[in-house]
């Protein structure tokens, strides 16, 4: 019995000591970097990692709240374990922005600076990643400034709807039809909010021209909340790992071109 128990331990302490350095290579913290906000930015990074991919939360933006059910931030470990260094963008200030902060230059000042502060830690190649409203601050970025990094990916992204109020923000008229840079239109085939019509992403996509385009389409997966929220078909509800490796493997493939 002596025996069988020591040889279990001999077995297991390798398999843990393993375990324990897989984790302990991810550094998780907050940094407050100068000129970007109050708050902290959270990152996540790893020496096995392969990109950078900066996060833009939909919605009110990001406070802080790592809680949140917002896809990115809900899924940012499974960016990590997919081969990517991750950063969540916040807020200026501990409240929501709105539509049209997105579009502001201060928006823009600010994005950048993240993304000339992550170039400072590492060469990686960088990826900005937004969802629903999040497209939005994505977009005008790249437009702005895409020659500073390498891809971006719209992940249920605003389109062209009948609520005109909201098509002032609308891929179609914050990118228009030509951009400098790759992308990737992430959408479910059943998205239900109003504003990011699947049949709306589509016609973006085929109007697009850019270095590099694709277009990933899903299906499946829950609905369990609200149709315009993170728990249904618009955040990718059951569905998260798959679309996090896929759309990871899509920016992988252009930095190694």
């Amino acid at each position: 019995m002596f025996f069988r128990s020591r040889k279990c331990r001999l077995l297991i302490f390798p398999l843990l000591m393993l375990l324990y350095a897989s984790h302990a290579l991810a550094a998780e913290q907050k940094i407050v970097v100068a000129g970007i906000s109050e708050l902290p930015v959270y990152q996540i990074t790893n020496a096995a990692s392969r990109v950078n991919i900066l996060l833009l939360a939909g919605g009110g933006g990001w406070r802080g709240n790592l809680n949140s059910q917002n896809f990115l931030i809900r899924q940012r470990r499974s960016f990590v374990n997919a081969g990517a260094n991750v950063f969540i963008f916040p807020n200026p200030v501990k409240r929501k922005i709105s539509f049209a902060d997105r579009l502001s230059d201060d928006h823009v000042i600010r994005i950048l600076r993240l993304v000339e502060s992550v170039k400072r830690e590492n060469d990686l190649p960088i990826f900005l990643a937004g969802i629903s409203r999040g497209t939005v601050s994505v977009g005008h970025f790249a437009k702005n400034h895409g020659d500073r990094i390498q891809g971006i990916i719209f992940y249920s992204g605003i389109y062209l709807s009948e609520i005109e109020k909201r098509n002032r923000f609308a891929m179609e008229r914050v990118v228009g039809d030509r951009i400098e840079v790759p992308v990737l239109v992430v959408h479910h085939r059943n998205d239900r909010c109003r504003i990011c019509r699947p049949e709306s992403a589509e016609a973006f996509f085929q109007n697009l021209d850019a270095p590099q385009k694709d277009y990933m389409e899903f299906s499946g997966g829950g609905m369990t909340g609200d149709p315009h929220g993170p728990l249904h078909h618009h955040g990718f509800e059951g569905l998260e790992k798959e679309v996090v490796s896929r759309t990871l493997a899509w920016a992988e493939s252009l930095s190694s071109d």
